[in-house]
C-alpha cells in the first residue's frame, strides 16, 4: 500500500522494513474507534499502539479498487470515496427522496436525492451485533450530515434482514412509503446505473449470479436471468434449485450442503 496519511509517513521515515497494513478489528466486526476498545479488543493481536486523544467519530473501512483495462473498478467503496455524491443516468432527476436500507451482507445504505446517490461506506454484516450498531450510527451520522428527510424507505424483499426490518419500523413511524426490491432485480439496478442506462431506457437481458435472494414465491433464489429495467423485470430462467437443510445458514460452510 501507499502511506495516504501523515502518520503512516512518519511511522515508514523510521523504519527501513516493508509493513503490512489492515484494519483496527477483528473478523466480522468493526474497527475499534475508541482507545478502550482498541485495548480490550486487540491486546492480544497487537504488540504496540498509537494512540490519540482525538476521538474517531466516523468509522470507514478500506477501499477495494482493482484496475481492469486501464479503468480503476471499485469493488468495495468506502474510505476515499464515500460519502462524495454519485450522479445518476438521466430521467434520475424527477425521483424522490429515497432512503433504501440495502441487504444484510456486505451492507451499506443509499441516500437518494434528485439526480443524485449518496452512498455510504462498507458496513460489513449486520447478523453481528456489532456491525448493525455502528450500521445504525453511520446512518444517523449521514441523516443528520447531510439534513436527510426521506419521502420513502426502500428495502429488500426478505422478510427476516435486519435491515429491512429497521426501514418497516423508520417507515411507520414518519408516516412515509415503504417500497419492498427484490435482491437480484436491484443487483442489476445497479450495473444499470454503473453503465449510464437512463431512468426510461427499455429493457435489458440481466444476469445476477450473486448469491442467495428471497424470491416472489417465498424461496431463496440465486443465479438469475431477468429481463429487467429499473422499475420492473421478468424470471426468465434461473440455475437449478437444490435443497438447502437449514435455509440460507447452510451456505456456512458450503461443505454443510455436500452430500
Amino acid at each position: 500500500m501507499l502511506p495516504y496519511t501523515p502518520l503512516h509517513h512518519l511511522i515508514l521515515q523510521r523504519l527501513d522494513r516493508p509493513l503490512v497494513m489492515t484494519s483496527g478489528n477483528r473478523s466480522d466486526e468493526p474497527q475499534c474507534i475508541t482507545n478502550e476498545a482498541v485495548r480490550e479488543q486487540l491486546g492480544g493481536v497487537a504488540s504496540y499502539f498509537v494512540l490519540h486523544n482525538r476521538d474517531i467519530v466516523n468509522r470507514v473501512d478500506d477501499s477495494v479498487v482493482r484496475v481492469v483495462n486501464g479503468q480503476a473498478q471499485v469493488l468495495r467503496r468506502a474510505r476515499g470515496y464515500a460519502p462524495a455524491p454519485l450522479d445518476l443516468p438521466p430521467g434520475f432527476e424527477r425521483v424522490p427522496s429515497l432512503l433504501a436500507l440495502g441487504g444484510e451482507l456486505k451492507s451499506t445504505f443509499c441516500l437518494m436525492r434528485p439526480g443524485q446517490a449518496i452512498l455510504s461506506q462498507h458496513l460489513g454484516d449486520l447478523e453481528n451485533a456489532a456491525a448493525y450498531q455502528g450500521y445504525r450510527q453511520a446512518l444517523e451520522l449521514y441523516l443528520d450530515l447531510f439534513e436527510y428527510r426521506p419521502e420513502g424507505i426502500v428495502v429488500d424483499e426478505h422478510p427476516d434482514y435486519l435491515s429491512t426490518k429497521l426501514g418497516q419500523e423508520l417507515a411507520q413511524g414518519q408516516s412515509i412509503p415503504l417500497v419492498t426490491v427484490q435482491h437480484h432485480h436491484a443487483h442489476i439496478a445497479a450495473c444499470l446505473v454503473d453503465n449510464g442506462r437512463p431512468l426510461d431506457a427499455p429493457p435489458v437481458l440481466g444476469i445476477a449470479l450473486d448469491g442467495l435472494g428471497y424470491g416472489d414465491d417465498q424461496s431463496l433464489w440465486g443465479g438469475e436471468f431477468l429481463l429487467a429495467d429499473y422499475r420492473h423485470y421478468r424470471r426468465l430462467a434461473h440455475l437449478k434449485p437444490v435443497a438447502m437443510l437449514g435455509g440460507s445458514q447452510a451456505i456456512r460452510p458450503a461443505l454443510a450442503q455436500s452430500p
